[in-house]
């Protein structure tokens, strides 16, 4: 998923009054600047063809596989430089892999003239910098870094003779493009550059597929002004949920903040926004600010912002959460980027996940065990929640097969007496004493499994079987907490269980909202609920299906009228019930899914009011109901 927010959208707002000028500024205006591009190897052979391109007009589009458009940096329009693997592997035709002028993996260098900083006694370089990842650098037969980075840099300061090696984006995995905070890189090369007379800087590509991209490339004599955003908590759950559990959350926002220049800064804002994150909405749904005061050198601040939100208003859809931070005095930072954090949730109509996808990485079980993810049901819902399937992503040990393979699934009920941050929990038992297996269902993997090499697929297991009631479908119950979870087995040791490291959650920091991973080793016969660590999520999601609780009581025309009906922007519901009880409005379309829910504790007498302006026309069901019966209209919307 593509994170939508304008990156420097504070940048106008900059003054150079308390600006740093860069000693060196090279904004590839016009072409190379004076940087020489110089070809390696092809395909593990030397050539003149691993060429690093000038593109006037900043739009990464060359290859068939890695159209990004315009890069994001400061100074994009007026030309940037990028090394095309993908360009250079199949020279920007489809089905042409591994045919252009110089096939993949590449090894190419782009070195700057000679650098003077006799004169300082601190370096730094900062650049922008788009990399687009597949692998890194590996030769049938040969050299393997197929795990390294394909980006590296390299400093010399004796005009080439020997260069010092930074690696960098080394945590960056597959089908993975830098985040925008990490579009631009400030590195300290003080050690080999200050004092220095005649120094020279290397990008050095070396890998295969996709392609990196580089722009305003600037060399300072320190790190005057430079404030980062270095963490944040992840404001939700879980990465995917649906919109009548998420609508009762409370989002609370957290982050740390970094002083990294050399000088203190009396004041600073940290702001927060939610807004959209999809093609038709980028409206803006929560804002909020704290003034920050009295940062020293290198102090790292834990800030909570004052307010919180709500998601009650939120419909199914893609949102972004972005933090900015900004000094009061507003300098040009060596650093733009680290100034800005962001992240992407989903609502869905009937999906948990706690990830986007897996990141081709995982940790080989030595014996049996248990992998699986938390999630809990809301509460305040009083519908029933059925069990529709478990979905996984796994993939097997260098040249083993999964075809012919089995795991099992369960669904693990955690007992409502056990704590919130399960303290009290059985640790040594893996199905069992203070959990319940609630369904347990499996997967014999096939041979077209073994084909499915994206790392978004995902494996689905929806035979499950109700183990206190084989006849009765799987209810999930209101306030309850659950654990997806995958078995291996003893056949099934040579899978690795896919995971992603690209969301952290913080149990112990932020409590059981924050539990995502939980792992059962069969080799020292215990749950680890934090799993693999923080910064690792399995892949397991979790589908439901929503039933209307049956009720034989109709509430009647003096309690509960619909109108007007049809109808092109709400429906109103007025009620005037005999005593305060909890109510509940669902719209949902003819084939039963659920559209809209609005939801009143304690409601006796008013109106609900439903809006429809955003669902195309049609018909639509509108079902209200209370502790003493229900209602239910067909619905006509109309344009």
């Amino acid at each position: 998923m593509k994170l939508h927010y304008l990156f420097y959208f504070f940048l106008g707002m900059v003054t150079t009054i308390h600006a740093q000028d860069p000693i060196y500024d090279f904004t590839f205006t016009g072409g190379f600047q004076g940087w020489t591009p110089n070809s390696v190897e092809c395909e593990g052979m030397e050539s003149d063809k691993a060429m690093w391109l000038w593109v006037d007009d900043g739009i990464i589009d060359q290859g068939a596989y890695s159209n990004y458009g315009l890069m994001n940096s400061r100074t994009p329009e007026s030309g940037v430089v990028v090394l095309n693997s993908d360009f250079l592997d199949n020279n920007g035709l489809d089905d042409n892999i591994g045919q252009g002028d110089c096939p993949s993996p590449q090894i190419a260098e782009l070195i700057s003239p000679s650098l003077d900083f006799s004169n300082e006694d601190s370096v730094f370089l900062s650049f922008n910098q788009l990399y687009y990842r597949f692998i890194g650098y590996r030769i049938a037969g040969g050299e393997d870094e197929a795990d390294k980075t394909a980006t590296y840099v390299e400093i010399s300061n004796n005009g080439g003779s020997d260069w010092a090696e930074i690696p960098v984006n080394e945590k960056l995995r597959t089908y993975r493009a830098t985040q925008n905070y990490k579009g631009e890189l400030t590195l300290d090369i003080s050690q080999y550059a200050a004092g220095e007379s005649d120094v020279m800087v290397k990008f050095r590509w070396k890998g295969d597929y996709y392609f990196w991209a580089l722009d305003d490339v600037r060399l300072y004599g320190g790190r005057k002004d430079d404030l980062e955003v270095a963490a944040f908590k992840y404001p939700v759950s879980n990465f995917e949920t649906p919109k009548e559990q998420i609508k009762h959350d409370t989002l609370r926002f957290v982050a740390d903040v970094v002083n990294l220049g050399s000088q203190p800064v009396d004041s600073a804002y940290l702001y927060v926004i939610l807004q959209g994150n999809d093609d038709n909405n980028r409206g803006e749904y929560f804002r909020d600010s704290l003034l920050i005061q009295d940062m020293m050198t290198n102090d790292t601040m834990e800030v909570e912002l004052p307010n919180y939100f709500t998601t009650e208003t939120l419909n199914p859809g893609a949102y972004a959460f972005v933090y900015r931070l900004r000094n009061t005095k507003r300098p040009v930072e060596v650093n733009l980027a680290n100034n800005i954090r962001a992240d992407v949730f989903l609502i869905s109509e009937d999906t948990f996940r706690k990830s986007d996808r897996g990141d081709g990485r995982g940790f080989r079980f030595e014996k049996e065990s248990i992998i699986g993810n938390y999630y809990e049901i809301n509460e305040n819902f009083d519908e029933q929640i059925l069990l529709d399937h478990i979905s996984f992503s796994a993939f097997p040990t260098g040249s083993n097969k999964l075809a012919g393979k089995e795991v099992v699934a369960y669904l693990l009920k955690i007992d409502d007496d056990v704590a919130a941050d399960l303290s009290d929990w059985n640790f040594t038992d893996p199905t069992s004493n203070k959990k319940t297996i609630e369904g347990i269902g499996s997967y014999i993997f096939t041979a077209a499994d073994d084909e499915a090499t994206d790392p978004n697929h995902r494996f689905i297991i929806s035979d499950f079987v109700n183990v206190n009631n084989p006849e009765s479908p799987i209810v999930l119950e209101p306030g309850s907490r659950y654990i997806a979870a995958i078995e291996y087995g003893s056949a099934a040791l040579d899978i690795i269980h896919n995971l992603s490291e690209r969301i952290i959650y913080y149990p112990t920091a932020f409590g059981s909202e924050q539990f995502s991973t939980m792992v059962y080793d069969g080799t020292d016969n215990q749950w680890y609920i934090n799993g693999f660590g923080s910064g690792f999520v399995a892949v397991i999601g979790l589908g439901i299906d929503i039933e209307m609780t049956p009720t034989e009581n109709l509430l009647s025309d003096t309690e509960v009228k619909i109108f007007p009906n049809p109808t092109s922007d709400f429906i109103q519901v007025r009620m005037n019930l005999d005593r305060p009880q909890k109510v509940n409005v669902f719209l949902s379309d003819v084939s039963g899914r659920m559209i809209n829910m609005i939801d009143r504790s304690r409601f006796i007498s008013g109106t609900i009011q439903v809006d429809v302006q955003s669902i195309p026309a049609g018909t639509y069901f509108l079902n209200v109901t209370s502790e003493e019966g229900r209602r239910t209209e067909k619905i006509s919307v109309i344009r």
